[in-house]
């Protein structure tokens, strides 16, 4: 029989349903899930991660999107490879995944996910400094805004 009605009985009840312990100090992996999404999911990347401070141009046939990285303490521009980035796109969204500071394993991102117009193709193009992210279209002409 239980004793009392409350939600104090209730928390200190003694129920054990985690996997027993192995005596190890060492974390274990207690299960594998399968993913159906490809795009990484980076434990530093939170809310505050999420790039708002960008900017773009327009061309007839593509829109270019240059986002900024930070600067070393030394003042010098971050310099990054292929490795420090996850770019997905569709014809009418793009999210960009960056790490933009080599030394600290936070990742920042950029999503759009109503683009203007659609595009038939995204690349990137890493400069001293900044990501450009080429967004081609799939008409030419203006874009008034990079997303609706």
């Amino acid at each position: 029989e239980k004793k009392g009605k409350n939600s104090y009985y209730y928390a200190h009840e003694k129920v054990i349903d985690g996997p027993k312990w192995d005596g190890n100090r060492e974390p274990r992996l207690l299960y594998r899930t399968a993913s159906n999404s490809p795009t990484p999911v980076h434990k530093s990347l939170n809310a505050s991660n999420h790039l708002k401070n960008y900017s773009w141009s327009d061309d007839i046939s593509k829109a270019t999107v240059y986002i900024s990285l930070e600067e070393t303490e030394e003042g010098e521009k971050v310099q990054l490879s292929e490795e420090d980035f996850v770019l997905n796109w569709t014809n009418n969204s793009v999210s960009i995944d960056i790490k933009k500071n080599p030394y600290l394993e936070v990742w920042h991102k950029l999503e759009i996910t109503r683009l203007f117009g659609e595009i038939v193709d995204c690349r990137v193009k890493l400069k001293e400094g900044r990501v450009l992210l080429v967004l081609v279209k799939k008409e030419k002409g203006p874009w008034s805004s990079l997303k609706i």
